[in-house]
């Protein structure tokens, strides 16, 4: 029902538009077009064009024969249709479109995920340490004999019977205390599957390999493992011999003598190497391969010793200068790498910097494909009450619309596959501007509760849908 209150701002409002000469009318063939043409239908008003709040709210009250109030019934319809609108919104935002947008979102993640994303930051420094194992008293003594052994190349061809964990382990431990806790823990670094895998290969015979000399080289903390536990379970199996082994007692322990000889004095070249690398202060071990767009976390590793390599830090050396080094002239002495650390730090964060803009350009493209492909996914998949559509329209809209997706919208994935959605797929619907209204309540009010968002926002949506229904103009 009309009051004063309400028509006296009504017509104040009408006067500063008037003033600005601006007139408002229902839209032709509008819901407020009706309602204007049937509330005034029933409100007989005396005065022509100056028309005094008073009198339509008076006559607004007006009650027909049949006992009616004409104005408050069409108004009561209105709101009904409104509310049915409104109603049949909120259920298709939450029930429809809110779904779909999950499902594009999840299928947008997987293939951003899914892409190969390289990086700029993929280099690091690994120090190389000799565990303290290998500084063991019980250790050193094992292998001390072996010290001017000459090196020889063994044909590995006695297969060993397959044993369990449990087993193996039985066999490295030594009796003494203090050896026993160190390969415990030794193990336990590089972890018990390297006891398997050095069983299964010099013993069990399962790779690729079968000589001696390739089986007990190499500097990395793997190759090292296998020598150490190669000596130590040589040790013990000489004198335990596994059951079903085809071959006489006799000629077993000399292949074994053999494996444990070579494997001794390994371990001595292990323990020299180091030892020499320190004390010609020999920092860089090894580096990676390739440019810095084609490294990886794990390919971009630049191995160093550790021992060196803590002093060299403490000398004003850092990362950044090995990085440099690795991508231009791959010098390995630390005192020349830094002498010219400056060159060498330049030098990588130009390269990183070229990268970083690739990376940026590439990153669109992946996104863009991804969301494409997650909403032309979801397109397919839909059924045909999702929408009055066809797919193929749905195809047509959504490449008419590929330029809404942008480097910026990009920053805000979930509010550019709604977007996309409700112009796309649901078009037919208002879903769109009633969740956009509850953002925009969201935005303005950062504490309020998801209930009083929708609330507001379901508000302002109704405001915004009253306006779509009016058509300004100039006198």
């Amino acid at each position: 029902m009309l009051s004063n209150v309400s028509t006296g701002e009504a017509y104040l409002l009408t006067e500063n538009l008037l003033a600005k000469g601006i007139t408002v009318a229902p839209l032709v063939g509008s819901p407020l077009e009706t309602l204007c043409q049937e509330s005034t239908d029933g409100i007989n008003v005396v005065g022509g064009e100056n028309v005094y709040a008073d009198n339509v709210v008076e006559e607004s009250r007006y009650v027909d024969a049949a006992g009616t109030a004409i104005h408050e019934a069409v108004m009561q319809d209105m709101v009904k249709n409104v509310s049915n609108v409104v109603r049949k919104t909120i259920y298709v935002a939450k029930n429809v479109v809110n779904p779909a947008l999950k499902s594009v979102l999840e299928k947008y993640e997987a293939r951003v995920a899914d892409s190969t994303h390289a990086s700029s930051n993929v280099m690091s420094v690994v120090p190389d340490n000799l565990s303290k194992v290998w500084s063991n008293p019980t250790v050193l003594g094992m292998i001390e004999p072996y010290t001017n052994v000459a090196i020889k190349k063994l044909t590995l061809d006695l297969r060993f019977p397959v044993l369990e964990p449990e087993e193996l382990m039985d066999l490295v431990l030594t009796g003494s205390d203090s050896f026993d806790r160190e390969i415990k823990k030794f193990i336990e670094e590089v972890g018990p599957e390297v006891l398997m895998s050095t069983y299964d290969s010099v013993y069990r015979l399962t790779g690729s390999l079968n000589e001696s000399t390739s089986l007990l080289s190499g500097d990395t903390q793997a190759d090292r493992a296998r020598v150490l536990l190669t000596h130590v379970l040589a040790r013990k199996l000489i004198n335990s011999p596994p059951e079903s082994m085809n071959i006489g007692l006799g000629e077993y322990r000399e292949y074994v003598a053999k494996l444990q000889e070579q494997s001794g004095r390994a371990a001595i070249r292990i323990i020299e190497r180091y030892e020499l690398a320190v004390a010609r202060k020999s920092l860089v071990i090894s580096y990676p391969y390739g440019t810095l767009s084609l490294l990886n976390a794990d390919s971009g590793v630049v191995l160093v010793n550790g021992q060196v390599y803590k002093q060299w830090l403490k000398d004003g050396g850092c990362p950044e200068m090995l990085f440099g080094a690795a991508l231009t002239d791959r010098l390995t002495d630390g005192g020349a790498i830094l002498a010219d650390g400056e060159r060498y730090v330049k030098a990588y964060e130009r390269e990183k910097a070229m990268l970083n803009t690739q990376l940026r350009l590439d990153s669109i493209n992946i996104q863009t494909d991804a969301m494409l492909t997650a909403l032309t996914e979801h397109i397919n998949e839909m059924s045909e009450e999702d929408t009055p559509k066809t797919k193929a329209e749905c195809h047509r809209a959504l490449a008419d619309k590929r330029s809404m997706i942008t480097a910026v919208t990009l920053k805000e994935p979930a509010l550019l596959a709604r977007k996309l959605l409700t112009c796309v797929v649901y078009d037919h619907t208002d879903a769109e501007a009633l969740l956009s209204a509850i953002d925009n309540v969201c935005e303005a009010n950062k504490d309020i509760s998801m209930e009083e968002a929708a609330t507001l926002g379901t508000i302002e949506y109704v405001a915004h849908w009253v306006s779509t229904n009016i058509v300004a103009s100039y006198l």
